[in-house]
């Protein structure tokens, strides 16, 4: 009994200098924990059997004397190892409790690094995937066809086709993103406005492309000039221009050429509108790109794109700009 004791007392002592620095050390506690209790409950168990047969041997032989004194006495000494192993029993499930709730909070804390590491890697991520120099802009993911347009008379004009055979004789071209449509123009459409190409976006029928070219023209206006005499034949970049307030850009610039082109912006209500002109070869041509607001938006890096595409092939007119 002594020697049972003894290893129960060395089990609790073990168990309560288990300590929870590290998973595996926390395990262990829990495991000796439970052999303790199980050791302690078939001690209490076995000593249980013998108060009963004391006591059942004392009452046998009723006052005999110093055998019944001695049974009495050994009833006691074993309900005092009750009493301890009650005692022992208790503190061992304290010790459990307390290794359990340690156990517990390490996991959690363990599962809240994880997932806070976890975030910290995805925001990383998300920063260089937005931040990194080699991330690729909406118009560099685009695909764009090139359009060559050739600015030919109404008389001329057969209205059909596409731009397979127009290199030869193009006179101008831009780039457009591929999937937009071409609007086949009509001959009364060419005569009157000089309109001469024009593409739509086919999910946003408000984004659209488009040329207009007059003849007889040498050389540019002054700035504010051009864009007031482009609105006389366009209704719609008139309502665009009353409409935009003074919120109008106008800047020039000369390409490697020397070619001299006049850039419009223009933000209003109803619509954004990029619009470039230049004079060449006696005609005076005029590139719109045109987006609903929404649009302009959502898409504006990809309509800059084919705003800043757009190119007259040909001769420089070396005249200096002058009245339009």
């Amino acid at each position: 009994m002594a020697a049972t004791a003894t290893a129960m007392s060395m089990s609790v002592a073990c168990t309560g200098s288990s300590g929870i620095s590290s998973r595996a050390a926390a395990q262990s506690g829990r495991s000796t924990g439970v052999a303790g209790l199980l050791n302690l409950a078939i001690c209490r168990q076995n000593l249980g059997r013998v108060s009963f047969g004391c006591r059942a041997q004392s009452s046998s032989m009723g006052t005999a004397g110093e055998s019944a004194s001695a049974l009495a006495a050994a009833v006691g000494k074993v309900r005092g190892w009750r009493s301890t192993l009650d005692s022992l029993r208790d503190n061992e499930r304290v010790s459990m409790v307390n290794s359990l709730e340690d156990l517990s909070l390490e996991s959690v804390a363990d599962k809240l690094e994880v997932v806070t590491s976890a975030m910290i890697a995805g925001a990383l991520v998300l920063f260089f995937m937005l931040a990194g120099p080699c991330r690729a802009s909406a118009a560099e993911a685009a695909d764009f066809t090139l359009y060559y347009g050739t600015a030919a008379s109404a008389s001329s004009y057969g209205g059909y086709g596409g731009n397979t055979n127009k290199r030869d004789s193009a006179e101008y071209t831009f780039e457009f993103p591929t999937g937009w449509k071409e609007r086949t123009i009509s001959k009364i459409e060419k005569g009157t406005n000089g309109t001469d190409s024009e593409f739509l976006n086919p999910k946003h029928k408000e984004e659209k492309v488009y040329v207009t070219y007059l003849s007889g023209f040498r050389r540019l206006a002054p700035m504010d000039n051009v864009l007031n005499n482009l609105a006389l034949s366009d209704p719609v970049l008139q309502d665009i221009l009353q409409l935009a307030d003074g919120n109008i850009t106008a800047k020039d610039r000369t390409d490697a050429s020397g070619q001299l082109y006049y850039d419009y912006e223009i933000d209003s209500p109803v619509a954004h509108a990029l619009i470039s002109v230049t004079c060449a070869k006696n005609k005076l041509y005029a590139h719109f790109v045109k987006a609903g607001n929404s649009d302009w938006t959502r898409d504006q890096e990809l309509l800059r794109h084919v705003h800043e595409s757009f190119s007259t092939i040909g001769d420089v007119p070396l005249a200096p700009p002058g009245e339009f």
